[in-house]
């Protein structure tokens, strides 16, 4: 998933709030989202009510502290939210696009965890 936000990032290059470059999507947010489905889809909404909270804890302070702008944090998290689906119906089988950060060039790794 880092490599596909990575990728997501250098090609939008947005501005950071507080300075800076590469804002959207906030990976922050998208993996606290990420592992809130994760725990809804593993346990149920009685473990995911608190982990969405926490996650949208996280998501809060990314825009309080100026690191990402509103958008960047929801982006994140829908895009947790669908690579959480993504990862469950595909499980073992990750697909990560990535940028090359020598020549800048799109590439694709196919990993199989077993």
């Amino acid at each position: 998933m880092r490599d596909f936000f990575r990728s997501l990032k250098w090609a939008i290059n947005e501005k950071r709030p507080g300075g800076g470059n590469y804002s959207f999507p906030s990976n922050h947010t998208a993996g606290a989202f990420m592992g809130a489905e994760l725990i809804r889809i593993h346990y149920g909404w009685g473990w995911a009510i608190p982990a969405y909270g926490l996650a949208a804890a996280v998501g809060t302070a990314r825009v309080v502290h100026e690191w990402h702008w509103w958008w960047d944090v929801v982006a994140g998290a829908v895009l947790g939210i669908g690579c959480a689906h993504a990862g469950w119906k595909v499980t073992g089988l990750i697909l990560a696009p990535t940028v090359d950060p020598l020549s800048g060039g799109l590439c694709c790794s196919l990993v199989y965890r077993f």
